[in-house]
C-alpha cells in the first residue's frame, strides 16, 4: 500500500482532500462546553413543611420517604437532608437503570404515601442536571421593585424563546403575596379569630363557573365573579354583617400590603437591588452559541431601553472554554510555524511544507470521530488535541528525515520515499501502540472522574490514527515529488555556517555518548538515584496528587454562615463589610492589570444562599466577585483569597466564612466524611472533634460540618380543661399556627403574576416574646379563652434539634 500510494499520481492527494473535507464538515457540528457530561443520574424530591424544625422534618418526612423509595428498582443511594421548613431527598440511580422509568417509579411511590403531615405541601419531583448554566443576566435600575419584577418576567419569556435556551431561573425573587394582617385586640371586639377572617376571604373572594343555560336559540354560560384583583378592591371585601345591615369590610379589620414570601430572598448587584436571571442550556447544545446569542440580546435590550434599566452579564461559564479554544488555535499555529522553520533548516522548504500536513489531518480525523461518538469540544478533549500536536509532529519529522537520508544516499525519489517509510514504520507503529496502551485504560475508569477522562483516549487515539494514515499513505507521495532533481549550486553563507555549527554540536553529542558508554555503571547509578529521588518526592508529599488540576476561574465567592435566627439586617451588615473589602482590593490591584483595567468587574450579593452549608434563611449569604479573566489578570486566586481574608478581618458571632471558587468540574469537595448515628449531641461532638483534627493538618481549610444547633424552642401541651370547651389539640395548634405562619386562603392571577393571599396576625403582636401570653383561642361557640387556660407552655427554652440533619440509605 505504501508503494502504491507513493507512486500513484492522485491517490494521496485525493485521500488528503477527503480527510480535510470530512474534518471541515464535522467541526461546525461539534458542541462546545466546559466539561463532558459527567454528572450522575439523580432525582430530587423537595417537600415544604412550613414551621417545622429539622428534627420534625427528619422524623415526619425523611424517614417515611426513605422507606418508600427503597422499593424502587435500580436505586443506588437515598440521601435526605432535613432543614427547617423543608426536606430535600436525592435519589441516585444505578448506571444500568433507565431514567424515565426510574423517575416514574419515584413519583408513584411518593404519591402513594398517605402518612405525611397534612400541613406539608405537595412533593416537587424533578430530574437533576438536565441543563447546564451558561451565564446569568443581572437586571437592575432606577425603578420600583414591582416594576423591575414585571420587566424581568417579560425578559424571561423572551429568553425562553431564544434557540438553545432550556431554562431561565430567576434569583432574588420569591412568591409575590398580599399580606392581610389582623390585630388581636380588634378581633376581640367582634369575637373573631384569625381563622374566621381566613374563612371569610376564602368564601367571599370567588371566581367560579356555574354551568350553562341551554335555551332553544343558544347556550348561555353562567359564571359567578366576585374576585378582588387589587389591594383596594380586596379592602372593600365584606367580612362581617350585622342584623341591622351594618357591614365590616376587610379594610376595617386588617392592614393589607403587598410583599414577597421571603424577605431574605434578595440579590444586590454593585450595591443596587437586582433580579438575576440564570440562563441554562440543554446538555447537548453549544454553550458558546448560546452565549453569543445572549450577548447580542443584552446589547440590543440595553440600546432599546436607553439607560432606563441596566443589564449586565455575570457568571459567564463559557469564558474558560473560549480561552482554551483560543489557546488550541494559537498553539497549533505556533507549532506549525516552529516545526516548519526548524525543518527548513535541515531539509528543503518543500519537504518541510508537506510534513506540516500531518497536524491538520490528525485534527480532521479527531473531529470526525468526535461527531460520530457524540463527543464535544471541552476542557478534556482540548487537552487531548494539544497532546496530539507534539506526538504527530514527531512522527512527521522522523519519516521526513529518513526519506531525505535515503535520497541523499542516491536512491530514486520513489525508492527513497518507499524505503524510508518502510524502515520507520515499525518504530512509528510501536510508538502509536505504546501510546494506546498507556491511555486506553482511562476509557474504563468508573465514577464521575471516569466519565470525564474517558473521552481523552478516544480523541487522542483518533488523532494519532489519522496522522498514521497521513504519514504512511499521503506523506511519502508528497515527499517523493518534493525530492525531484535538485540543481547543483553553491550553498549560501548561512547554510554553510549552520551546517558547520550543527556538525560540531553533533560531534559533541557523540563524544558525550561515548563517555556515557565508558562510564556506564556511573550513568546507571545516576539514573537509579534520580528514580529513587522521584519516588521519594512523591512519597514525602512534595509532589501533590489531585483528581483534577487547579484551574483559575473568573469568579470568587465569600460564603457567610451565621447562627440560626440571625436577622437579615445583621447579615447585610456583614456582607457590606465583605463587599467593601473586595472594593479596596480592586483599588489596590487595578493599577497592576493590563491597561490599568479594574480587577473586579461586578460584585453580587445573594442572601438566602450558601452552597457549602446547604441551608437557606436570613442567616446565610454569598458574595460573588466577577474578576478579570484569568488569561490576562496578574494576580492568582490563591493570593486574592488570602488578601480578601486579611481585609475582612475578624467578624464577631460568625460561624464560618469560606472564600473559594464556585464548584467547577467533577472534583467536588476534596475531603468529605460522613458520620452516622441516632444521638444528635453525640454526632455534634464527634463532628466538632473531627473538624478540629482535620483543620490542624497543613493545607486544609474551609472545614465545615452541616449539623448545627437549631432555634430555641418552647413546647406546648393541651390541658384537660380544654376538652369541656370543645377544644382539641388540632384546633388549638391550628389557631396558633394560623396566627404565626398564616394561611394562604386564595390565589389571584393578574396578567403574568401569580399572587397568593396570606392571612395572619399583625407583625407587632406575633414577633414578640409576649405572643404566647397574649394569645387567645376561640371556641366553637365564639368564646375567647386565654391560651394558658387550655395549654401548658414549657417554661424553659429547648433546642429545636439541628439544622441540616441528613439521613442516608
Amino acid at each position: 500500500m505504501i508503494r502504491w500510494f507513493a507512486g500513484h499520481p492522485t491517490a494521496g492527494n485525493l485521500l488528503l482532500i477527503l480527510m480535510l473535507a470530512m474534518g471541515l464538515f464535522a467541526a461546525p457540528n461539534l458542541t462546545r462546553e466546559t466539561f463532558p457530561d459527567y454528572l450522575p443520574p439523580e432525582v430530587s424530591i423537595t417537600i415544604e413543611y412550613r414551621g417545622a424544625t429539622a428534627a420534625d422534618v427528619e422524623e415526619a418526612i425523611c424517614q417515611r420517604l426513605g422507606e418508600a423509595l427503597q422499593r424502587v428498582d435500580y436505586m443506588k443511594e437515598i440521601s435526605c437532608t432535613a432543614r427547617d421548613n423543608q426536606a430535600q431527598t436525592i435519589a441516585s440511580m444505578s448506571p444500568e437503570g433507565d431514567m424515565g422509568r426510574f423517575l416514574d417509579d419515584i413519583r408513584t411511590e411518593t404519591e402513594a404515601l398517605t402518612d405525611l403531615p397534612e400541613e406539608a405541601e405537595d412533593p416537587i419531583i424533578r430530574e437533576l442536571y438536565r441543563t447546564n448554566l451558561v451565564a446569568a443576566i443581572a437586571v437592575y435600575g432606577p425603578m420600583s421593585f414591582a416594576h423591575l419584577e414585571t420587566y424581568t418576567n417579560q425578559l424571561q419569556d423572551r429568553l425562553f424563546a431564544m434557540e438553545g435556551v432550556a431554562d431561565v431561573i430567576p434569583v432574588g425573587l420569591s412568591q409575590r403575596q398580599w399580606h392581610i394582617e389582623v390585630s388581636r385586640d380588634l378581633l376581640r371586639q367582634y369575637s373573631l379569630g384569625v381563622r374566621d377572617i381566613a374563612r371569610a376571604i376564602s368564601s367571599q373572594n370567588l371566581d367560579m363557573p356555574l354551568g350553562n343555560i341551554e335555551t332553544d336559540s343558544q347556550d348561555i354560560q353562567l359564571r359567578f365573579v366576585d374576585e378582588r384583583r387589587s389591594l383596594q378592591a380586596l379592602a372593600k371585601l365584606p367580612v362581617v354583617g350585622g342584623e341591622a345591615g351594618a357591614v365590616l369590610t376587610l379594610g376595617d379589620l386588617a392592614t393589607i400590603t403587598e410583599a414577597h414570601e421571603r424577605e431574605e430572598e434578595r440579590v444586590e448587584f454593585n450595591g443596587q437591588r437586582a433580579i438575576v436571571l440564570e440562563v441554562h442550556k440543554n446538555r447537548h447544545d453549544d454553550a458558546l452559541r448560546v452565549m453569543d446569542s445572549l450577548q447580542t440580546f443584552v446589547d440590543e435590550e440595553k440600546a432599546r431601553r436607553a439607560g432606563t434599566v441596566e443589564l449586565e452579564i455575570t457568571q459567564d461559564m463559557t469564558s474558560i472554554v473560549k480561552d482554551r479554544l483560543q489557546m488550541l488555535v494559537a498553539n497549533g499555529i505556533t507549532g506549525l510555524l516552529l516545526v516548519g522553520l526548524v525543518m527548513a533548516l535541515f531539509f528543503r522548504p518543500r519537504l518541510a511544507f508537506w510534513a506540516l500536513f500531518g497536524l491538520p489531518a490528525a485534527f480532521a480525523g479527531a473531529f470526525v470521530m468526535m461527531v460520530l461518538t457524540g463527543l464535544s469540544l471541552n476542557m478534556i478533549t482540548l487537552v487531548a488535541l494539544l497532546m496530539a500536536i507534539g506526538i504527530v509532529m514527531d512522527d512527521s519529522v522522523v519519516i521526513t528525515d529518513n526519506i531525505a537520508q535515503r535520497a541523499a544516499e542516491g536512491c530514486s525519489p520513489l525508492e527513497a520515499a518507499v524505503t524510508g517509510t518502510q524502515e520507520i514504520l515499525p518504530g512509528v507503529l510501536s510508538s502509536f501502540l505504546t501510546t494506546v496502551a498507556v491511555f486506553i485504560p482511562l476509557a474504563f475508569l468508573a465514577g464521575e472522574l471516569g466519565s470525564v477522562l474517558e473521552v481523552l483516549p478516544v480523541v487522542l487515539i483518533a488523532a494519532l490514527a489519522a496522522s498514521l494514515i497521513e504519514a504512511f499513505w499521503i506523506l511519502p507521495h508528497h515527499l517523493r515529488n518534493g525530492l525531484g532533481k535538485k540543481r547543483e549550486k553553491a550553498p549560501s553563507r548561512f547554510r554553510s555556517a549552520f551546517d558547520s555549527g550543527f556538525e560540531k554540536v553533533r560531534e559533541k553529542v557523540g563524544q558525550l555518548a561515548d563517555s556515557a558508554i565508558r562510564f556506564r555503571y556511573g550513568v546507571l547509578a545516576a539514573m537509579l538515584l534520580t528514580i529513587l529521588g522521584s519516588v521519594g518526592l512523591m512519597a514525602g508529599g512534595h509532589v501533590r496528587m489531585e483528581a483534577m488540576p487547579e484551574i483559575d476561574g473568573d469568579v470568587l465567592e465569600a460564603r457567610v454562615l451565621m447562627p440560626q435566627g440571625t436577622p437579615l439586617h445583621q447579615t447585610q451588615a456583614i456582607t457590606n463589610r465583605i463587599t467593601e473589602a473586595m472594593q479596596r482590593l480592586n483599588e489596590e490591584y487595578a493599577p497592576e492589570q493590563p491597561g490599568r483595567q479594574a480587577l473586579v468587574r461586578n460584585i453580587q450579593t445573594r442572601f438566602n444562599q450558601h452552597a457549602g452549608a446547604g441551608e437557606k434563611g436570613a442567616h446565610v449569604a454569598t458574595v460573588m466577585a466577577d474578576l478579570l479573566t484569568a488569561e490576562i489578570r496578574t494576580v492568582d486566586l490563591v493570593t486574592l483569597t488570602d488578601r480578601w481574608y486579611q481585609e475582612i478581618g475578624e467578624i464577631p458571632g460568625l460561624i464560618a466564612l469560606n472564600i473559594q471558587e464556585p464548584g467547577f468540574g467533577p472534583a467536588g469537595v476534596p475531603i468529605e466524611v460522613r458520620l452516622q448515628g441516632t444521638d444528635l449531641d453525640e454526632l455534634k461532638a464527634a463532628a466538632r472533634y473531627l473538624s478540629e483534627e482535620v483543620a490542624s493538618y497543613n493545607g486544609t481549610f474551609n472545614v465545615l460540618d452541616d449539623l448545627r444547633p437549631g432555634k430555641p424552642q418552647r413546647i406546648l401541651t393541651l390541658n384537660d380543661s380544654a376538652l369541656p370547651l370543645g377544644l382539641n389539640t388540632a384546633e388549638v395548634a391550628s389557631q396558633i399556627r394560623t396566627g404565626l405562619l398564616g394561611d394562604i386562603v386564595d390565589t389571584v392571577q393578574i396578567g403574568d403574576q401569580h399572587i397568593e393571599i396570606l392571612v395572619r396576625q399583625a407583625s407587632a403582636e406575633r414577633n414578640t416574646r409576649q405572643f404566647l401570653e397574649d394569645t387567645v383561642i376561640t371556641t366553637a361557640k365564639g368564646q375567647m379563652v386565654p391560651l394558658r387556660e387550655v395549654a401548658t407552655i414549657a417554661g424553659a427554652l429547648r433546642n429545636s434539634g439541628g439544622s441540616g440533619m441528613g439521613r442516608l440509605r
